[in-house]
């Protein structure tokens, strides 16, 4: 029987010494992948906090790591995924510290959404 080699594998992100940059106040993220299909990212929102309306031109994949928020009108948990559609108005709110693992599939990531385009309250 062959013995498993030793050696690395794939590229490491490791997040606890990686730089978070800010993007707006209270919700924070870093980098994983960026390449000419998208990126790839772990976001943070602090408890509380209410992101900003959104799309994205390709939709957004989102996986609850962490904590619980609201999006699109629907209560998310730990281990919960969703799907956005491309170019559907959006926004986050942290009903607790939540850490999202986003996946955003085509460039640009992110367009925001004027008040007077806002349908609704589908935070």
């Amino acid at each position: 029987m062959k013995q498993a080699s030793a050696q690395p594998v794939g590229r490491l992100v490791a997040t606890q010494d990686a730089a978070w940059t800010a993007l707006e106040p209270g919700v924070d993220y870093v980098l994983l992948k960026a390449d000419a299909d998208g990126i790839t990212t772990l976001t943070r929102f602090a408890a509380g906090t209410i992101g900003g309306w959104h799309t994205h031109p390709g939709g957004e994949e989102l996986f609850v790591i962490s904590g619980q928020a609201k999006i699109g009108g629907r209560i998310l948990s730990a281990g919960d995924y969703v799907e956005t559609q491309p170019n559907e108005g959006h926004r986050v709110e942290a009903l607790a510290d939540t850490l999202l693992f986003v996946r955003l599939p085509q460039l640009p990531i992110y367009d925001v959404v004027s008040p007077d385009e806002e349908q609704g309250d589908i935070a």
